[in-house]
C-alpha cells in the first residue's frame, strides 16, 4: 500500500478521554474497535492491579467517552474465557450464560458489562 492510500490512524491511550475526545472530534467516527485488552493469564494473576487498570478501568474510560460523542457502534474484542470450558457445538452466542473461573474472564466479562452500560 503506498504512502498516499494509508489512514491516518492516531495512537494514544484509552484510558485518555481528553485524547479520545480529540479524535472523536478529529475523525468523527461512526465505529469504534476496542482491541487494547491484555489477556495473558499467568501474568494476570501476578500482576492484577495492572490488570484491573487496562482492562477495566481504561476501558470504562474508553466506553463512557465513546458515548459521550455519540459513537454508537463499537466492535469490541473480548475473550470467550468468560463462557467457561466449551464441550459443545459452535459459533459461542453472547447470550450464553458465562462461567468464568480464571481472572481475565472476570474483567473481559467486566468490561462486556461496561461497553453495554456506556451505550445506555
Amino acid at each position: 500500500m503506498g504512502d498516499a492510500q494509508r489512514e491516518h490512524i492516531p495512537a494514544g491511550d484509552i484510558g485518555d478521554a481528553g485524547f479520545i475526545r480529540a479524535v472523536c472530534d478529529e475523525v468523527r467516527p461512526v465505529a469504534a474497535i476496542h482491541f487494547a485488552a491484555f489477556i495473558e493469564v499467568g501474568e494476570s494473576v501476578e500482576n492484577p492491579q495492572k490488570y484491573f487498570t487496562n482492562n477495566r478501568d481504561k476501558a470504562k474510560v474508553f466506553f463512557d467517552t465513546l458515548a459521550e460523542k455519540s459513537v454508537k457502534n463499537i466492535v469490541f474484542s473480548s475473550t470467550a474465557a468468560v463462557y467457561g470450558e466449551i464441550t459443545d457445538s459452535a459459533p459461542i452466542r453472547e447470550n450464553r450464560p458465562t462461567r468464568r473461573s480464571i481472572p481475565t474472564a472476570n474483567r473481559s466479562w467486566m468490561r462486556k458489562r461496561i461497553s453495554v452500560r456506556s451505550k445506555r
